[in-house]
């Protein structure tokens, strides 16, 4: 098998079409899933769970509002900048030897974060958890498939897999609550340690190594360089904007920075013998709207997420636990939601699916969108949150399905660390953009009803509302583009053999 400069590897034909192999036995396939998942469900479940704990690290370490955001940004940053590498060093190194590694360095940064003596400690512990989930975050993903073959049992396995995900972000808000309450604000730390360590053991045991087999096993180090400085400037310079805004000069720069760096990577692409990225690949349709869809939903997600607790806090009084419980709903609707799209995704096909997904989150904006200030939650905000529930996995599993059958298990870590890194910059723009939105429309309201007269409370309300819905009407933005890329791109998925034969 012999590539060009500039283009993607062979792939020989009848690898796209034949599915995985059969792997482990079922007994010992469903052990590995619930080791994979259950770290899965630890990462997410740590993003969320520290935003409880932030005023009270505040308060223990002085920090000033602008570093305190350093507390989150440590994470994010290496995180969503080294998602890429750390998918193809599994391919290349074994996916369950990064896997326990990032489970290792994840334990390790809790441990220290938990034992922090002051604010510079724990930033670095925070960036030390950023890396290890960043390491095993892909490699869980790529074990996954190469443990299961295309088709039903794939399509199950995925469905567990964002069910839990999907729960871990949602507990995290009541879990973080109740921890800082009653135990205090180390102890969101040190409930990581446990379950990495656990998690580590039992992998070693019964999950099974996969690698790259292929005869084009290598390591792009040029491009591998370029690629992560750039992502770390993209999202250093996105969650800075949050802070400082758009148009402050450190932000461009560090936008400017991120596209040259970029640049250089496509170029040192097209002429890498061995590139990390194949362009060619990126190119296929399939692909293309597998990733484009992960980038439009981490944008829609998370900030809608972001944005609804924010609104339940200072809208509607609800205390961090008892908005937290409020999501509860959201966290099942989105377990038998990914059950519903596990299933559906191979009899109906990835279009179907992903539209509907799209439609159904565009639904519980327009809910959200137009509750007034004093909305009962039973009838107004509840519903909303359950379709957004409903409607996360049916856009996710399509296009994680699509993306990792198109890549093959060669380069499955390569594809996990693509779709992630696409989900985590989508996340950072939309939080960045939602936020922004909404303060500037919350000020504009606030701004223009002083001339005329001093605002009671509710009318501050009512201006916060304000500035929410508003927020809401750019994530709505956010689902139609998704749907558009669910109505053009989608459609080449649902051709590819390797879906259509595994189906």
């Amino acid at each position: 098998m012999t590539t060009t400069p500039g283009t993607a590897h062979t792939t020989p034909p009848d690898r796209r079409i034949r599915p995985a192999d059969d792997g482990p036995p079922t007994p010992r396939r469903g052990r590995s899933l619930a080791v994979l998942a259950v770290a899965q469900f630890m990462v997410i479940l740590d993003a969320t769970i520290v935003n409880i704990a932030l005023p009270h690290i505040q308060k223990a370490f002085s920090f000033h509002l602008d570093t305190l955001s350093w507390v989150l940004n440590a994470y994010t940053i290496p995180f969503a900048g080294l998602l890429l590498l750390g998918g193809r060093l599994a391919d290349l190194m074994g996916r369950r030897r990064v896997f326990v590694s990032g489970l290792l360095l994840f334990a390790a940064g809790s441990l220290l974060g938990g034992l922090a003596p002051d604010g510079a400690a724990l930033v670095g512990a925070r960036a030390a958890q950023g890396v290890g989930a960043a390491m095993l975050s892909p490699a869980a993903l790529a074990l996954l498939t190469a443990i299961y073959p295309m088709g039903k049992d794939r399509d199950r396995a995925m469905g567990v897999w964002m069910g839990l995900a999907a729960l871990g972000g949602t507990l995290g808000v009541v879990l973080g609550g109740l921890l800082v309450g009653d135990v205090g604000w180390r102890a969101v730390f040190y409930v990581n340690v446990p379950v990495a360590l656990v998690a580590a053991g039992i992998a070693g045991w019964l999950v099974p190594e996969s690698r790259d087999t292929s005869d084009h096993r290598s390591f792009d180090t040029p491009g591998a360089v370029t690629v992560t400085l750039g992502l770390l400037a993209l999202v250093y310079a996105v969650t800075r904007s949050a802070v400082w805004g758009w148009t402050n000069g450190v932000t461009l720069a560090c936008f400017g920075a991120s596209a040259l760096l970029l640049a250089t990577f496509v170029a040192v692409e097209s002429r890498a013998r061995r590139p990390l990225v194949p362009l060619g690949n990126l190119g296929r349709r399939a692909l293309a709207a597998s990733y484009a869809g992960q980038l439009l939903l981490g944008a829609t997600f998370l900030s809608t997420f972001f944005v609804t607790a924010v609104y339940l806090e200072e809208v509607q009084g609800m205390s961090a636990v008892r908005a937290g419980l409020a999501f509860l709903p959201m966290g099942f609707a989105a377990i038998v939601g990914a059950g519903m799209a596990a299933q559906l995704t191979g009899r109906l096909g990835v279009r179907a699916v992903f539209s509907v997904g799209a439609v159904v989150l565009m639904a519980g904006l327009v809910l959200l969108g137009t509750v007034p200030a004093h909305a009962g939650y039973v009838g107004h905000i509840l519903p909303g949150t359950v379709l957004l529930g409903l409607g996360i996995p049916w856009c996710g599993i399509p296009t994680t399905l699509t993306a990792t059958a198109v890549a093959g298990n060669d380069d499955a870590g390569l594809a996990s660390g693509l779709l992630n890194t696409a989900f985590q910059v989508g996340a950072a723009l939309g939080l960045a953009t939602l936020t922004t939105v909404a303060a500037d429309r919350t000020r504009h309201v606030l701004h223009t009803a002083t001339h005329l007269r001093a605002l009671a409370p509710v009318e501050q309300l009512s201006a916060l509302t304000s500035g929410f819905r508003w927020a809401y009407l750019v994530a709505l933005g956010l689902c139609a583009a998704n749907l558009a890329v669910a109505a053009g791109g989608t459609r080449a998925a649902d051709a590819t053999p390797a879906l259509a034969t595994a189906s």
